[in-house]
């Protein structure tokens, strides 16, 4: 998006983008300081010149691409790549206010949105390789590497379904990955080229983000009438008599929710630990009064939603009676043992009873009773307020998750 100022009497653009910032304008020759991405994607359409969005659609080329720098230049013409080669000839004044350069003058942007990796630098190979490749090892690696359309972005992809910690492109499109720092085997290199695919005996190396386990939503607010229901004292990974002097508090709390089918969880007074479902931890309104190490602060509660994906999803809590809304399963799987108040890990319990089942969705009620289904009978009564803030329900009342890979039918 762009807006557009007047000030002393001359009309100034700046950005209000999130996803790049502008690193200046930039000095160019015939011998370009940035790789062009012109005539390798429909994208870019017609002459330059009169290209419409062309600062977005350039953008969003790079960002396909796997490239974290891009470039327009004289009204238009798109370019991009990884590193500072950008600043080759150095800074320029020749650049129009409309964000799009000038004549042979790169208004020059870095994509600042999360990529799933970064680019961390260019490095020597030899023929006995610093990096293992990946040809031939992976589909999605199609034809030969020279002429193969998107290699860097292909190259990500077969090194993230690998486990590997980074990849490297190599001559244009050749791949490679591995783990660990074997890349820097031979040093340094100057020799890859400015569209992020290496050169001859040098890799361009990016490495793999980790995925993030949890996103912070916020401190709120709590009272000796919990908001989020504890798991202090129920979980033996959260270790330790008291909770402030636990290692890797947040960690454990985040693994001890996973563990029960939770997908919120809050840390509190430096270590404490609840969890459960829904947005009961907003009761009381939101709070100042975490501390910065993401542990909470006294009667704060740091809030943590799991973002990696759970084979369910939440949907609320409903009324039950006497005549169930829901079949229950209860003596029909082994799974469910024992009395349904004191049974460890209840709601994955409920989970892997219902989904042997292929039923759609699976509720369960008054700390742990399960029962599970398919349409959506389970709103039969109405929606409730009673379930407790722990996912097990309530008395008559289901907390009822939808199964998202189920069958059909029942």
């Amino acid at each position: 998006m762009w807006m557009r100022l007047w000030i002393y009497g001359f009309f100034h653009f700046i950005t209000a983008n999130a996803h790049y910032e502008n690193l200046g304008c930039w000095k160019d020759t015939a011998d370009r300081a940035v790789t062009t991405l012109e005539g390798f994607t429909t994208i870019l359409d017609g002459p330059y010149k009169n290209r419409a969005n062309a600062i977005k659609k350039c953008y969003e080329v790079s960002k396909q691409r796997g490239f974290l720098i891009f470039a327009i230049q004289d009204g238009g013409w798109c370019a991009a790549n990884n590193g500072e080669s950008y600043k080759k000839y150095g800074s320029s004044n020749d650049c129009k206010e409309d964000g799009k350069g000038g004549p042979w003058a790169n208004q020059v942007y870095k994509i600042t949105e999360n990529l799933p990796f970064n680019h961390v630098g260019c490095w020597k190979d030899s023929a006995d390789r610093a990096v293992a490749t990946l040809e031939g090892l992976v589909t999605i690696l199609d034809g030969f590497y020279k002429n193969r359309a998107d290699a860097i972005e292909k190259c990500y992809i077969a090194a993230k379904q690998l486990n590997f910690e980074y990849f490297a492109v190599q001559d244009g499109g050749w791949c490679a990955a591995g783990n660990g720092v074997a890349y820097k085997k031979y040093g340094g290199s100057y020799n890859c080229k400015g569209d992020g695919k290496g050169g001859p005996w040098a890799n361009d190396v990016y490495k793999i983000k980790p995925t993030s386990l949890f996103q912070n939503l916020g401190c709120w607010k709590d009272t000796a009438d919990r908001a989020v229901a504890t798991l202090e004292g129920s979980v033996a990974l959260l270790d330790g008599s008291d909770y402030t002097n636990r290692a890797d508090a947040i960690k454990k709390c985040y693994e001890a929710a996973k563990l029960r089918g939770f997908t919120v969880f809050a840390v509190q007074n430096g270590g404490w630990c609840a969890a459960g479902n829904g947005e009961s931890y907003k009761k009381y309104g939101a709070s100042n009064d975490c501390k910065g190490d993401g542990k909470g602060g006294p009667w704060a509660n740091q809030v943590y939603k799991i973002a990696e994906k759970l084979p369910y999803n939440y949907a609320g809590c409903w009324k039950d009676t006497a005549d169930r809304a829901v079949a229950t399963l209860e003596g029909l799987v082994a799974i469910l043992d024992g009395p349904y108040k004191n049974r460890a890990d209840a709601i994955k319990k409920c989970y892997t009873a219902a989904k042997q089942r292929n039923f759609a969705y699976f509720a369960v009620q008054d700390g742990g009773w399960c029962a599970a289904g398919s349409g959506i009978a389970y709103k039969k009564y109405g929606a409730s307020g009673d379930c407790r803030a722990d996912g097990k329900g309530g008395p008559w009342a289901n907390d009822v998750y939808i199964i998202k890979d189920a069958l059909p039918f029942g």
